[in-house]
């Protein structure tokens, strides 16, 4: 869990989302505002193969787009 907080939320800009269902992790995303290039880097996304084909990576990955919008970034792009 330290590796975690250490390298996708210390990072100034850096964001880390966790789907839950019935009070279990299924799906996992991060992402980290770069402000040289204005742009939002989507660095992990995951599901349980076990609730794939529910939307949940659908759902996380509006997430990061949200944040985007939110905080006026140009763009979003995969790591």
């Amino acid at each position: 869990m330290a590796d975690i907080e250490q390298y996708y939320m210390k990072p100034p800009g850096s964001c880390f989302w966790v789907a839950v269902l019935d009070g279990n992790v299924v799906g996992i995303v991060a992402a980290r505002a770069h402000e040289e290039d204005n742009t939002v880097e989507l660095l992990r996304m995951s599901v349980d193969s076990r609730f794939r084909g529910k939307g949940i990576a659908k759902a996380l990955g509006r997430k990061v787009l949200e944040f985007a919008v939110v905080h006026n970034y140009s763009a979003v792009v995969l790591g």
